[in-house]
Parts: structure tokens; sequence; C-alpha cells
């Protein structure tokens, strides 16, 4: 930080060295020249500050990879939990993103309470801000999620319906359709329609995902050979499950199916 500070200083400095060095001021050239300047300095600065902001983010950045590709929701927890006592202004920058991050720790250990928490006091304090609407969206498509995982279905389509609301307010994204299309495939799943889910999950896998994306998604297939009483299909989706999940909860139960591990 205090870097950062002498950057701006020095920054400062030369604009105003520019702005009050001595000029004829009938010469319009060289007013245009030194304003000119003054444009250059001030897009160099806020570039300069972007790339400072990156650069002292890289650290949490590579906490993201325990999470999404390692699979250790557990490991990311610490290991942020230690990053932001070591660096006590960084959750300053990323407090959402902090936050986010947090509950998909918690959801993916199988902690659901403790994720739809974290998730419902983000959404207190967004929830209306038209500067926040893509965050509240997220927000709330988390939470659909969640209380679908921990089986709270009438809370689950409460939030539904307010994702619903959401999408139609602007121009969104594309993926908020996408997204909306999953979240009701899932609701027919648990009303005994398997299709839906099932041409979205193997749409998706042939897509860009991550490796945590990817663990979920082979899960939500086992678990519809299981409804279509499909055990081959079953197993082998399980056994992806096993092989890459590492400390997700899915691998957990994946473990338990297979008989891997015995019940609690």
């Amino acid at each position: 930080m205090k870097r950062f500070s002498l950057y701006v200083l020095l920054f400062a400095a030369i604009l105003i060295f520019i702005y009050f060095a001595p000029m004829d001021i009938m010469s319009v050239a060289i007013f245009l020249d030194r304003l000119q300047l003054i444009m250059l300095a001030v897009v160099a600065f806020f570039w300069l500050w972007f790339v400072l902001k990156i650069w002292r983010l890289r650290p949490y950045n590579r906490l993201l990879h325990i999470l999404n590709e390692e699979n250790d929701p557990a490991r990311f927890l610490a290991e942020l939990d230690k990053f932001l006592a070591n660096n006590p202004r960084a959750e300053n920058w990323v407090v959402k993103e902090t936050a986010t991050n947090r509950a998909v720790a918690y959801l993916n250990l199988g902690e659901f309470d403790q994720s739809v928490l974290i998730w419902q006091k983000l959404l207190a304090e967004i929830k209306g801000i038209k500067s926040e609407i893509i965050w509240e969206y997220n927000t709330v498509y988390s939470l659909v999620s969640a209380n679908l995982e921990r089986g709270d279905i009438p809370q689950a389509r409460a939030y539904y319906e307010h994702l619903q609301i959401l999408a139609t307010q602007r121009a969104t994204p594309r993926y908020f359709a996408k997204n909306l299309e999953f979240i009701k495939a899932r609701f027919a799943f648990e009303n005994g329609e398997i299709v839906p889910l099932q041409n979205i999950c193997e749409k998706m896998l042939q897509e860009r995902h991550s490796a945590r994306e990817y663990v979920e998604l082979c899960f939500r297939l086992a678990a519809i050979c299981e409804k279509a009483e499909d055990l081959a299909e079953r197993r082998r989706y399980l056994e992806e499950v096993v092989s890459k999940g590492n400390g997700l909860y899915f691998a957990q139960i994946a473990r338990r199916k297979l008989g891997l591990e015995c019940q609690p």
C-alpha cells in the first residue's frame, strides 16, 4: 500500500507540474499539448491502479484454483482464512467474491445451512440496488441451488420466483436463461421427470467447465441413471465422481453408494 501511495504522489506531482508550468497563455497549441499530456497521465494512472490491483490479488486467485480445480473446499477455507489474516485489507477489495466463494465452499462440503446463511446475508445487502443486479441474480440463483440441495423445496421455489423476476428486469447475460433452464429441470427431476435434466447435463458436459462443475454434472447424471434403473451407467458416473471429486461432498455420497465407506 505504501508503494501505491508513492505512485499516487508521483502522478499528482507530474500533473501539477504540467498544469502550473509557465506558458504563453495565448498559445492554443501549447495549451492543447499540455491538456493531452494531462489526459494521458490520468489514463496511465488508472491503468497502473488496475494492474496493481490485479497483481495484488494473485494469491487470492490461486486460492480459487484449490476450490474449483483441486476440489478441496476444506483446504480452500483454511487457506482463505490464512490469506485474509496476512492481508487484512484484502477482503475490502473482494467483499462479495469472498462471501460467495465461502458459501460455495460450505455448499460443496455439504454444510448447506451455513452456505444459505452467507448468501442470505449478501442478498440483504445488495437486494434492489440496480448496479448490483448481476450479483443479486447470481446470489438468488445460488440460494435456489442450495435449498434444492438441502431438500427445502418450498424455499427453493420462493427464490426461483425472485430469480424469474430479476431475469426480466433488463437486458441480461445469456447465461441467465441457461441457469433458469437448469433450475427448471432440477425442479422437474424432483417431480420424477428425468429427461429435461439429463439432456441439459449431457450437453453441459460437452462445454467448458471447471473440475468442480464436472463432478457435479457426473453426480446429477448418476442420480438420473439411478431413477432410470440404468445401474451400469450409474456406477460409471459414481466412479467418475469418486475419482475426480476429492473433498467434495458429492464424492463422499458417491463412495457410500458404491460401498467404499461405511454409512454414517
